[in-house]
């Protein structure tokens, strides 16, 4: 019973994953597509759940904000999603329920709703992968805002959380694109000279990191003439 629902855990936080890659890409369709895939595996989403009535009733819940998303009443949605929070505060539904507001939240620029959100999210979420995922994006946001500091940071904390290589790998790409802001060239170059060193480097991140370093090494000439 517990392998089965390690792999129903997995499944889940695939699929949240997948969300949270597609938000910063602000495709409207990708978003649908996540919510209907979540919808098809909700009774997995609280495994762990007994059957008391409230814990029945926040799933019910929680399934009719994920419609009210789907059919574009965001509005509708965004209340459900709150009342999750305000009276079912103790279920496993309340952080699922936190993530779509963090998402709705960047749809909408409300960036700094967001960051508060996300900035809790990364401490109390309780799957690596998921709250890695969640520091990554807190980096993004202090990239966004120009303070560089603050998205190494970020950036680094996602990275010592797990060794999940196709998450990694991207999060090390942050790292050397920050130090290239930083104008720390020589830190951007040792972090991608490591990140290509990989055998198993995926062909979009070997792409990516080489045309970083190449632009890097460009700015390195042009500093040194």
């Amino acid at each position: 019973m517990s392998e089965n629902n390690d792999i129903k855990q997995d499944l889940v936080r695939e699929k949240i994953l997948s969300f949270i890659l597609s938000v910063k890409e602000k495709k409207q369709t990708a978003l649908q597509v996540f919510v209907a895939l979540i919808l098809l595996i909700l009774g997995t989403l609280y495994y762990n759940d007994s059957n008391s009535l409230k814990q029945r009733e926040v799933k019910t819940l929680m399934g009719q904000a994920q419609n009210l998303y789907i059919d574009s009443q965001f509005d509708n949605a965004v209340d459900d999603f709150n009342k999750i929070l305000n009276e079912y505060p103790k279920t496993e539904s309340v952080q699922l329920a936190k993530l779509y507001l963090a998402m709705d939240y960047i749809n909408n620029d409300l960036k700094d709703d967001a960051f508060l959100l996300l900035e809790e999210l990364s401490v109390t979420l309780k799957d690596d992968i998921l709250r890695s995922s969640v520091l990554n994006m807190l980096g993004n946001n202090c990239i966004d805002n120009n303070d560089y500091e603050c998205a190494l940071n970020y950036y680094k904390s996602a990275l010592s959380i797990h060794n999940y290589n196709s998450f990694n790998d991207d999060y090390t790409i942050n790292v050397a694109k920050t130090y290239k802001y930083m104008k720390q060239y020589e830190s951007a170059i040792n972090v991608l000279d490591e990140l290509l060193k990989k055998d198993d480097l995926r062909f979009n991140f070997k792409n990516d990191a080489e045309q970083l370093k190449a632009e890097i090494n460009v700015l390195v000439l042009n500093k040194t003439n």
